[in-house]
C-alpha cells in the first residue's frame, strides 16, 4: 500500500520529463567519471612505485616495444631518453602479458606526452583536476535537474492538494478544520518532496557507479588470474549487507515493542500525577504510591531493555563489520606476500571498493527517506482521492435576483465517516427580505445548515431552492455572487487592506472601496493604520482587534452588495460597546431589504430577528419568534440561560 502511493506519487516527476532524462544521463556520466578517477588514480600510483623505469636486462624489451609502436623519426628520440623514465611505456611492456597492455601502447604511441615520467606525471595530474572539475560540474547539473523535477512535482501536488481543499465543503465545519489538508499540504508533502530529491540524485548515479566500479575492479583483479580479492570482498559485503539487515529487522522490532511498553507506562503514571484529588479524597496515598514504585520500576526496566537492545545491535554490527574487514585484509596479505598484487595495485583496489562501498551507504539513507515518503503519499493521496462535495451539472441555469424565499425541503446531511447525521429533515422557508437567526449548542450543525446555501456541501437527502430554482440546477458562480459570508474563521487574510476588502478583484475601484469601508465603519481606523488602505493586516502584518477584523469582513460584503447575507457573529462579549453599536448601524442600514440568516451570538439579534431557528442534535428543535419561544421552548429558555446568563423574559441583552 506504502510503495503504491510513494509510486503514484513519483508519477509527477514525469511532468517535467525532460529534467529526469537529465538526471538520468547526468548519473551515468558521473558514474563514468569515476571509473576514469579511478584509472587515473592507479596509473599515478603505478607510476610513483616503479618510477617509470625497468628491471636491467629490459633493453631489448624497450627496442622491441619501440620499432612496433613508434614511426623511425619519433623512434630514436625516444630511445635517448632513458634517463629521463618512459612512463607508461614502462607499464606497457611490464604488464605485456595483461589484457591492457596493447590498450597503453597504443596510448603511449599517440601521445608523446605520456613517454617519459616528467610530462607523464604533470598529464595525469592535469587530467585529474580536469576530472575533477567536470566531476563538480556534472554534479551540480545533477543537484539541479532533481531539485527542478522535485520542486515541480511537489509544485503540482500542492497545487492538487489547494484546489481540491476548495472543493471539499466539509473541511471548513467546526472539528474537521482542515487538518488533513494542512498536514498533507506541509508536512507529507515535504517529506515526499525530499525523497523525490534523493531518488533522483541517488537511485540511477548509485548503483551505476557500484557495477561500474565493479567491473573496474575485476578486470584489474583478473589480469593475473581469477579474481578472487574482489569476488571476496563482494560476497563479504552481500553477506554483512544481509545479515545487518536480518539483525536491524529483529532487535528494532523488539526495541518498538519496550518503547511501546515504556509509552503506557509513562501514561499510567501522567494520570497517576492527575488524580491528586482522588487521592486525597480517597486516602489512596498508600495504594497510589505503591503503584507509582511499581511502574517506575516496570519503565526503567523496559528503558534499560530498550538501550541494550540497541546497543547489542551496535556492537553486532560493529563484530561484523570487524570481522570482515579482517577477513579482506588477509586477503590483501596473502596476495601480497605471494606477489599476486603489487602495491600499486592493492590500492588501486582498495580505492575501488571504497568506491563500491559508498554507493550503498547513499541507497540505504535513500531508502530511510523513501519509507518516510511512503507513508506521507499515503496520507496525502487519501485525503486526495476524497470524494468532491458539490459538482456542477451541465447545462446549469444562472440564479436571477432574490425575489421570493429560500427554502429547505426535508434536508438531511450525512459525511462520510460519520454515522450520525449532521443534520436530519430540515424544513424552512425564509420569506426574501426577513432575518433569520439559527441558534442552539449544535455548532457543526448551524454551520452545516449556512454552508449549504452557497453549495460547500450538498444534502444527503431533500432538496433546496430559491425563488422555486433548485440549487443544483444552477450555477455554482450564479449562487455564490448573491451570497455574501462573514464567517469567524474568515474574517481577514494576511494582505493589505484594500485586499481583503476588493478580494484583489480589478472591477473594484479604491473609492468604491472606500465607500463600503465608511458604511461599514472602518474607514477610521483604516486611516489610521501605517499606509492606510495599503497596510499589510493579518497574521504576518499589522494586528488588528476583532472588532476591526470584522468591519473589515462586512465592508467586503458590502462591496458586493449581495441579496442574501450569512453571517456569523463574534461572541458577545468580545466586542467592546462602540463596535456592538457600529456594527448595529451597519446592519440596521445595510440589511434594509435583503435576506439575512445569522448565526447568533448576540441577544440583541435574537430579539430582533423576524424569525428563531433552533437546532439541536441536528434537528429543527424550535421555530418562531423571541417571545413565543420562551413561552413554547424549554430547550430555548435553557439556552438563554446557559449563553446568556439571563432568566427567560428577565434579562436585558446587548
Amino acid at each position: 500500500m506504502f510503495r503504491a502511493a510513494f509510486t503514484r506519487a513519483r508519477q509527477y516527476l514525469y511532468y517535467d520529463a525532460p529534467a529526469v532524462w537529465n538526471t538520468r544521463i547526468t548519473s551515468f556520466l558521473l558514474a563514468l567519471l569515476t571509473v576514469v578517477g579511478l584509472c587515473l588514480i592507479g596509473l599515478m600510483l603505478e607510476l610513483m612505485a616503479y618510477q617509470g623505469v625497468l628491471q636491467p636486462g629490459k633493453e631489448e624489451a624497450v627496442k622491441a616495444w619501440a620499432n612496433q609502436w613508434l614511426a623511425p623519426e619519433s623512434r630514436q628520440e625516444f630511445l635517448q631518453q632513458a634517463d629521463q623514465g618512459y612512463g607508461l611505456v614502462a607499464l606497457a611492456i611490464r604488464r605485456s602479458d595483461a589484457w591492457y597492455a596493447d590498450v597503453f601502447s597504443s596510448i603511449a604511441a599517440h601521445m608523446s606526452w605520456t613517454r617519459n615520467n616528467a610530462s607523464y606525471l604533470n598529464g595525469l595530474t592535469i587530467l585529474l583536476l580536469l576530472c575533477a572539475c567536470l566531476y563538480a560540474a556534472l554534479r551540480f547539473n545533477l543537484v539541479h535537474a532533481a531539485a527542478r523535477a522535485s520542486l515541480s512535482a511537489s509544485q503540482r501536488l500542492r497545487r492538487a492538494i489547494y484546489q481540491h481543499n476548495l472543493r471539499v465543503g466539509r473541511m471548513a465545519l467546526p472539528g474537521f478544520h482542515r487538518g488533513d489538508a494542512l498536514s498533507s499540504f506541509t508536512r507529507d508533502l515535504e517529506a515526499v518532496q525530499e525523497a523525490f530529491y534523493r531518488w533522483l540524485t541517488v537511485t540511477y548515479v548509485e548503483p551505476l557507479r557500484f557495477l561500474l566500479a565493479l567491473g573496474f575492479a575485476l578486470l584489474l583483479d583478473c589480469s593475473d588470474g581469477f579474481p578472487w580479492l574482489t569476488i571476496t570482498f563482494v560476497m563479504l559485503g552481500l553477506f554483512l549487507w544481509l545479515m545487518g539487515r536480518e539483525l536491524g529487522h529483529s532487535l528494532r522490532r523488539r526495541e518498538r515493542q519496550r518503547a511501546t511498553q515504556a509509552s503506557e507506562d509513562m501514561a499510567a503514571m501522567q494520570e497517576a500525577l492527575q488524580m491528586a484529588r482522588l487521592i486525597k479524597a480517597f486516602g489512596m496515598d498508600r495504594f497510589q504510591q505503591r503503584r507509582m514504585e511499581r511502574l517506575l520500576e516496570q519503565y526503567n526496566q523496559h528503558m534499560r531493555q530498550r538501550y541494550l537492545l540497541r546497543g547489542w545491535y551496535q556492537v553486532a554490527l560493529t563484530l561484523l563489520i570487524t570481522a570482515s574487514l579482517c577477513i579482506l585484509g588477509y586477503a590483501i596479505g596473502w596476495n601480497l606476500l605471494n606477489d599476486n598484487l603489487s602495491w600499486p595495485r592493492t590500492l588501486t583496489m582498495i580505492i575501488a571498493f571504497v568506491s563500491m562501498a559508498l554507493p550503498f551507504q547513499r541507497l540505504l539513507h535513500r531508502q530511510q527517506k523513501v519509507l518516510v515518503a511512503e507513508r506521507a503519499a499515503t496520507t496525502l493521496f487519501k485525503f486526495l482521492d476524497t470524494e468532491d462535495d458539490v459538482r456542477q451539472v451541465v447545462g446549469a441555469e444562472c440564479l436571477p435576483s432574490i425575489a421570493q424565499a429560500v427554502e429547505f425541503d426535508d434536508v438531511s446531511l450525512t459525511l462520510p465517516g460519520h454515522a450520525k447525521p449532521i443534520l436530519s429533515q430540515i424544513t424552512l422557508r425564509i420569506p426574501a427580505g426577513e432575518r433569520w437567526a439559527v441558534i442552539g449548542q449544535d455548532e457543526i450543525g448551524k454551520h452545516a445548515l449556512a454552508y449549504l446555501l452557497p453549495r460547500f456541501l450538498d444534502p444527503t437527502s431533500g432538496e433546496i431552492r430559491i425563488d422555486g430554482f433548485k440549487l443544483p440546477k444552477l450555477t455554482l458562480e450564479s449562487i455564490r455572487a448573491q451570497i455574501g459570508m462573514v464567517m469567524q474563521s474568515d474574517l481577514t487574510f494576511s494582505d493589505t487592506v484594500t485586499a481583503n476588502i476588493g478580494c484583489g478583484d480589478p472591477n473594484y475601484t479604491l473609492p468604491q472601496i472606500m465607500d463600503a469601508a465608511k458604511e461599514a465603519h472602518a474607514h477610521q481606523f483604516i486611516s489610521s493604520l501605517p499606509q492606510g488602505y495599503d497596510t499589510i493586516i493579518g497574521e504576518w502584518g499589522h494586528p488588528l482587534t476583532l472588532g476591526e477584523q470584522y468591519r473589515i469582513a462586512l465592508a467586503r460584503v458590502i462591496l458586493r452588495n449581495p441579496n442574501l447575507v450569512i453571517i456569523e457573529e463574534p461572541p458577545s462579549g468580545s466586542l467592546d460597546e462602540a463596535t456592538k453599536s457600529f456594527l448595529d448601524d451597519t446592519m440596521s442600514r445595510f440589511l434594509e431589504k435583503r435576506t439575512a440568516l445569522f448565526l447568533a451570538h448576540r441577544l440583541s439579534t435574537i430579539k430582533n430577528a423576524d424569525r428563531l431557528v433552533l437546532i439541536h442534535q441536528g434537528q429543527l428543535d424550535a421555530m418562531g419568534h423571541h417571545e413565543d419561544l420562551i413561552h413554547i421552548s424549554e430547550r430555548y429558555r435553557h439556552l438563554l440561560y446557559l449563553e446568556y446568563h439571563v432568566f427567560a423574559g428577565h434579562g436585558d441583552g446587548d
